[in-house]
């Protein structure tokens, strides 16, 4: 657990729920020693208090080092590292272990998040966070899959827009239980081009000079204000309208 997170009120309720749990904490979190603060180490050396199953563990390193574990106590781990063998906490060797995999989806959610403006409400952004996490899942639990069965994996980017058709072609088919029927005396003209619920974002195909071609974005050229006109360049284009289009505008 990041230090912005852990303190040791959250430990506490961590471990009447049967859940253990190790992280940096900042040395002026509420309910800490006194003595985590103030406490002058030597290099390598190291001070640990224990309250029930909490451990709270300052260690001098480089730099001061304050860790909070429910799970690991105050032994140490021999690690190679640069051939030379070292002496580390057990609780920080593995929190930089694990830690990897946090650093890792962060990177794979970044580059695609949902929630891309701010949001004024909590909730919403709670929401879209959760929503990156199971798109992301969704990924992974793919990717396992399709190892197994085959060679060829979709980007994630692929694997996104794969799922938005998806999720849209459910609702387009007429028959489907729920769907509402419009009253009144049908039209005898041909349902425009644009309402036939059809368009999805595709990349604009590579040509003989250019890999990713991209053109200007139809709607942020024809704006009608002109202060805010701004001349946009996408990579992704409707092929039915034929126009080139900004995915997140």
């Amino acid at each position: 657990m990041d230090s912005y997170y852990s303190s040791p009120q959250l430990f506490l309720q961590l471990v009447k729920r049967n859940t253990d749990a190790v992280g940096t904490v900042r040395c002026n979190r509420k309910s800490l020693p006194s003595d985590f603060k103030t406490a002058k180490l030597r290099k390598n050396e190291r001070i640990a208090r224990y309250y029930n199953k909490l451990m709270a563990l300052k260690w001098h390193d480089k730099k001061y080092v304050h860790m909070l574990s429910t799970y690991y106590k105050n032994d140490t781990t021999i690690i190679q590292k640069h051939q030379i063998q070292i002496e580390k906490r057990t609780c920080i060797h593995e929190y930089n272990d694990t830690m990897g995999g946090v650093d890792m989806t962060d990177q794979l959610t970044a580059a695609y998040s949902i929630p891309r403006k701010r949001l004024k409400k909590y909730y919403k952004k709670i929401f879209m966070v959760l929503l990156d996490f199971a798109i992301l899942n969704s990924y992974q639990l793919y990717k396992i899959k399709t190892q197994e069965t085959s060679n060829t994996l979709m980007t994630q980017l692929q694997f996104r827009i794969a799922l938005v058709r998806s999720l849209l072609e459910q609702n387009l088919d007429d028959n489907l239980p729920g769907h509402l029927v419009k009253r009144g005396r049908p039209s005898n003209e041909p349902t425009p081009a644009r309402l036939s619920s059809r368009h999805f974002p595709s990349f604009i195909p590579s040509t003989g000079n250019k890999q990713n071609p991209t053109r200007r974005c139809y709607v942020c050229s024809h704006t009608q204000n002109q202060i805010n006109r701004i001349r946009h360049e996408s990579r992704f284009e409707c092929t039915i309208c034929n126009v080139a289009l900004c995915v997140d505008p």
